[in-house]
């Protein structure tokens, strides 16, 4: 039973995700951009970029404040990473 609460709340929690990687098109646009690998972005930006390519609405506005909301010890997280 904990696994399955666990197994439904990593759903819940990580929606976006998911919805994202079912939706083939979308996907694939989201990796043409540049945007794969995004573990580093699954938060509140991630939701706010899927929904500006789902929608094709302020893609732009969006990716760049995705983009600013890392700082710099972010970024060298995420380099030292890869």
């Amino acid at each position: 039973m904990e696994r399955d609460i666990a197994r439904l709340y990593r759903l819940l929690e990580h929606e976006e995700v998911y919805t994202t990687i079912a939706d083939e098109k979308l996907l694939a646009t989201l990796i043409a951009a540049g945007w794969f690998p995004f573990q580093e972005i699954v938060t509140d930006g991630f939701d706010r970029l899927t929904l500006a390519y789902r929608d094709n609405f302020d893609i732009d506005g969006r990716e760049q404040a995705l983009l600013d909301s890392f700082d710099e010890a972010q970024l060298t997280r995420v380099a030292d990473r890869w």
